[in-house]
């Protein structure tokens, strides 16, 4: 039994890594294309990939120590980084689709259960 439950930590263990480090590579590139290319940036665009990697390395100490607010946050990271490239595109009448998608995804396939259960530790299960 021991094993099985030492399994489950260790499978559980795997997925939360391999998340934390696409979420690392993604603020790597972004910073590493943020510093390239900052003389030429505007204001706003300095603001808004600026935001994004905070709220990115935020969400990732968030998703280590197991903070409730986790999914709320990485909720608003994805509708920023969307409504930030629909905006870049000069598609700014679209900045609304990003939200509602969410909020459409969030009522049928209940993403925040989904979300918990696969990324943050039920205390429960062990």
């Amino acid at each position: 039994m021991r094993n099985l439950v030492q399994g489950r930590k260790n499978n559980h263990q795997f997925k939360i890594k391999n998340y934390l480090n696409a979420q690392v590579i993604f603020s790597i590139l972004l910073l590493t294309g943020f510093t390239a290319w900052f003389p030429v940036l505007g204001t706003a665009d300095k603001l808004c990939i600026a935001t994004i990697i905070v709220l990115t390395l935020i969400n990732c100490g968030a998703l280590m120590e197991q903070r409730k607010y986790i999914y709320e946050l990485e909720c608003v990271r994805i509708i920023l980084l969307l409504s930030y490239l629909l905006w870049k595109a000069g598609l700014l009448e679209w900045v609304v689709l990003p939200a509602m998608a969410m909020l459409l995804m969030e009522q049928y396939f209940q993403l925040s259960k989904l979300y918990y259960r696969y990324v943050l530790r039920d205390e429960t299960l062990y």
